[in-house]
């Protein structure tokens, strides 16, 4: 579509505020960004929002930031507003003002159910794109017949000799280690095919080794480390911690990740963290209940459940969602994508290439 979205909000003030001057000027910093997140989101991947290459939209004057990465003609926007109260409101008026400036349209992706109200009011096309998890830790435990292949295979780890550690408190954290660890996924990804690309965006990143609000759990043979799962916080209703990247070697024993996250469940538990979450699973769980939003694409629904069926080869949603399931979830919420004026199929391509999943 050539036309631009409609008007914004009706009941928004006679005269619009314009564009904020100096927003891409002067971003954010990456401390900054994250203090804003620490006051105000409630997303469990909002910590993405930090992610290399991502752009912080902000207002003077307003409490919060908007996330996105241009590609093509359009402004690609992670999560809702990272903000509270009337301030998410203006942030995505001054934004629509921000893309429509640059004569570009938004596709805001992993927006939560409570976005709904506030995008449908705006003129976007809502539609379901997967589901997210997560467990109360409060509530978890290994034991019970419903966690035996769990155990299982993390045994098969464990016997195997392979010891976990938290890198910065078992282990240094040091930039050689984060050598190796990036050793590990270019093994990882190699392991998965020439053509296979690290997917972007929507999934986090490794960064800095003097990142400390980024745990690292490493399994390790003596002094040779074979994988990790990397950790983030989560904020909001539900604090506690992000289960994010997942990488090992081709020949590591089986149960491995399980291993390691049964280690890193377990300090959690000691600290007293509430909760851990897994995440989106794009095109998982996909349902008539959540995927009934009024003005819906209905062409967008369809693609996503043959995706969903068949389309592994573009995202393997169905392995992610069974690794997440065997963790039991105590909480299972769909999370949504919205076009700005309506469904684009060009905007659904372009997202597919900024996260590199074709």
């Amino acid at each position: 579509m050539n036309h631009l979205p409609p008007s914004i909000i009706a009941d928004r003030p006679a005269r619009a505020p314009e564009p904020a001057p100096g927003a891409e000027r002067a971003p954010l910093t990456r401390a900054q960004a994250g203090a804003l997140l620490a006051r105000h989101a409630d997303h469990p991947s909002a910590f993405l929002a930090l992610n290399h290459g991502t752009a912080h939209f902000a207002v003077p004057g307003l409490e919060g930031f908007i996330a996105y990465r241009p590609h093509g003609r359009f402004l690609f926007q992670l999560g809702g507003g990272f903000a509270r109260g009337d301030a998410r409101r203006l942030l995505l008026e001054r934004f629509r003002l921000f893309a429509r400036g640059q004569q570009k349209r938004i596709c805001a992706v992993q927006l939560q159910p409570d976005d709904i109200a506030l995008y449908r009011q705006a003129g976007f096309s809502i539609n379901q794109m997967g589901s997210c998890y997560a467990m109360d830790l409060r509530q978890f435990s290994p034991a019970g017949r419903h966690f035996v292949k769990l155990r299982n295979k993390a045994n098969q780890a464990r016997r195997a000799g392979i010891e976990v550690a938290e890198l910065g408190a078992d282990l240094p954290r040091t930039t050689e280690m984060w050598e190796q660890l990036d050793v590990i996924t270019r093994s990882w990804l190699r392991a998965k095919g020439r053509y296979t690309k690290l997917i972007e965006f929507m999934i986090g990143e490794l960064g800095q080794s003097d990142q400390a609000e980024r745990r690292v759990f490493v399994a390790h043979l003596g002094a040779r480390v074979i994988g990790f799962i990397s950790y983030v916080p989560v904020y909001g209703r539900r604090p506690g911690v992000l289960h994010d990247i997942t990488r090992r070697v081709a020949d590591a024993p089986p149960g491995v990740m399980e291993w390691i996250n049964l280690n890193a469940i377990a300090r959690f538990q000691r600290e007293g963290i509430a909760h851990l979450h897994f995440g989106l699973s794009p095109f998982a769980g996909l349902c008539a209940e959540h995927d009934g939003v009024e003005g819906r694409s209905r062409l967008l629904s369809r693609l996503a459940t043959l995706i969903a069926a068949h389309g592994d080869f573009i995202y393997p949603s169905r392995t992610q969602e069974r690794y997440k399931l065997k963790w039991q979830p105590h909480y299972v919420a769909p999370e949504y994508i919205g076009f700005e004026g309506g469904f684009s199929l060009t905007g659904l391509w372009r997202l597919l290439q900024l996260t590199k999943t074709v």
